[in-house]
């Protein structure tokens, strides 16, 4: 949906503060999103110059490739090419939940140097977020797998005894909310 958000600002001109001024940047960073359009959408989304479009691919991830080309799906944008296979901190997992895990993807962003260089973090980012929700950290870490979990989900007793959503405070409602 990023994509197509962004494209459809920057087709509209809704990125111009007024007619006859230059276009404000629009820019979607997308990981492990899939293909969402044929030649004619890319061939558009390269006419627009306030458009740019990075999309994050993690070698053994299925999702970033449908649906297939076979069927007019093209990739659009530039592609950021990750391996978790190159990350010393993860399992070989066959598991394709792992491989299209968006705190992994992170991790791997954080680590790579491009296709021929070795995984190195270079970004001070605890590797724990990666088993948040799965058990793709490899065992001698000692992290906890799906160890994420908001209390009671974020429910609280009142005096009452009835359990209900806190009130949130102000500068943390939605926009529409306010």
């Amino acid at each position: 949906l990023a994509i197509l958000n962004a494209y459809d600002i920057a087709e509209n001109g809704l990125n111009q503060k007024g007619v006859g001024s230059s276009a404000i940047p629009v820019t979607a960073i997308c990981f492990a999103s899939p293909r969402v359009g044929d030649i004619a959408f890319k061939q558009r989304c390269e006419q627009l110059p306030a458009l740019h479009v990075l999309r994050i691919k993690n070698g053994p991830d299925i999702v970033p490739n449908l649906p297939f080309e076979l069927f007019g799906y093209r990739d659009v944008g530039t592609s950021l090419l990750v391996d978790s296979r190159k990350s010393p901190y993860l399992k070989d997992s066959k598991n394709p939940h792992d491989w299209h895990n968006l705190e992994a993807y992170i991790h791997l962003v954080a680590g790579t140097h491009g296709p021929s260089e070795p995984f190195k973090l270079v970004v001070d980012r605890d590797i724990a977020l990666v088993n948040k929700s799965s058990a793709y950290l490899r065992d001698d870490y000692l992290i906890p797998e799906s160890w994420w979990q908001e209390e009671n989900k974020g429910m609280v007793q009142g005096r009452d005894g009835v359990w209900k959503q806190p009130d949130r405070p102000h500068h943390d409602l939605p926009m529409l909310a306010r």
